[in-house]
């Protein structure tokens, strides 16, 4: 009776051709899509140097451009007040000139 017991477990335990087909197909489908899915994952970790790369030097330029707007804007400055006492005694001049003119007709 032992063996008959043992016969039984071991073909529950054994596949048939078509069931080991199917299991065969099923490991190589498998494989495959992770063959894809390693290969995309494998391309973007690639990727990842590069853009970080670009991204480095984006802002290494960033930072130079805002390091360089406090004296810029102290030059703008510097300049724009030139131009206005530069633009006020014509101004006034301007205005001598009429008063001037003006004062000369009120004479006469």
């Amino acid at each position: 009776m032992d063996l008959g017991v043992r016969d039984e477990d071991e073909k529950k335990e054994l596949m048939t051709n078509e069931e080991m087909q199917k299991a065969m197909e099923f490991i190589f489908e498998t494989d495959a899509r992770t063959a894809i899915t390693l290969d995309r994952l494998s391309k973007k970790v690639n990727a990842v140097p590069v853009a970080q790369d670009r991204s480095e030097k984006r802002w290494k330029r960033t930072e130079g451009r805002l390091r360089a707007l406090p004296s810029r804007t102290k030059i703008q400055e510097r300049r724009i007040a030139a131009q206005r006492r530069r633009s006020v005694p014509q101004r006034k001049t301007a205005a001598d000139r009429r008063l001037k003119a003006l004062a000369e007709l009120v004479e006469l």
